[in-house]
């Protein structure tokens, strides 16, 4: 173990061995008699705010990388007719989960569902955890599904089969909800929309979230860093439409700092 050298009474110096931690910091200030406790708790409470930042400035910049990463989800899901029919399409919770799940684990990101059954609604929750600490919820309300009949209007699964169905669906919507994953049909030009160049909308909207920040040289400095770091940029008007929810995400958790 590490040592010190503390004076003691008289003058004299001796060898003392040297907290190698915070905790154990605080159980030695515990056991001096002279310590102000209120002080020590007041210390406390500021180191535990203080972690609590961090762990949510790490959770908001994990998110904002991860953004410009996010595949769309292909709908090879299908609700079916009587007849076999195509009624609609969507994305499958397995798909979704296989297109993010190495995104995630890379940003340090986790989820876990919890369930609520109120009044016939059951409530689907979206727990995003990350490495550091920090987590955020998303609930997405579902109406338990009994639609499944057949030509007869009879119903051809159990209750059972019923609350299944529903938990997968709001698991679906709770997730992509969490991520802003977005999902298209097969045909559907999204990939090309997301690769066009942002539009005078959006840059009118990161100009008004820079303004609340202050909008002055030193935050746009401190933007235009961000810009060059995360997307490779020299400026607003050389992103892309796919860049600027990330973007949009980033200066919301910057305020909400502030």
């Amino acid at each position: 173990m590490s040592t010190a050298i503390e004076p003691i009474k008289g003058g004299e110096l001796q060898q003392a061995d040297a907290p190698t931690n915070f905790l154990e910091v605080i159980a030695r200030a515990a056991r001096d008699p002279s310590v102000d406790v209120s002080k020590m708790q007041a210390l406390l409470d500021m180191r535990t705010q203080i972690r609590r930042e961090d762990a949510r400035q790490e959770f908001w910049g994990a998110m904002a990388r991860l953004q410009p990463k996010l595949p769309r989800i292909t709908k090879d899901g299908a609700i079916l007719n009587y007849d076999k029919t195509v009624k609609s399409r969507y994305a499958r919770y397995e798909d979704i989960d296989a297109g993010l799940r190495p995104l995630l684990q890379e940003e340090g990101f986790s989820v876990f569902y919890r369930t609520d059954l109120r009044d016939k609604v059951l409530y689907v929750t979206a727990v995003v955890a990350h490495t550091h600490g920090h987590a955020e919820e998303t609930t997405v309300p579902v109406p338990i599904d009994v639609s499944a009949t057949n030509s007869s209007g009879k119903a051809i699964r159990n209750a059972a089969q019923d609350m299944g169905s529903t938990i997968s669906y709001g698991k679906r919507y709770a997730l992509c909800a969490a991520f802003n994953v977005i999902t298209v049909n097969e045909d559907d030009d999204a990939q090309g929309e997301a690769a066009k160049p942002i539009t005078e909308e959006e840059t009118r909207q990161i100009e008004d979230w820079l303004m609340t920040l202050g909008g002055t040289p030193v935050v746009r400095n401190a933007f235009a860093g961000y810009l060059q770091k995360t997307f490779s940029v020299g400026a607003v008007s050389e992103l892309k439409r796919g860049q600027v929810a990330a973007v949009i995400n980033a200066l919301k958790s910057k305020a909400a700092r502030q």
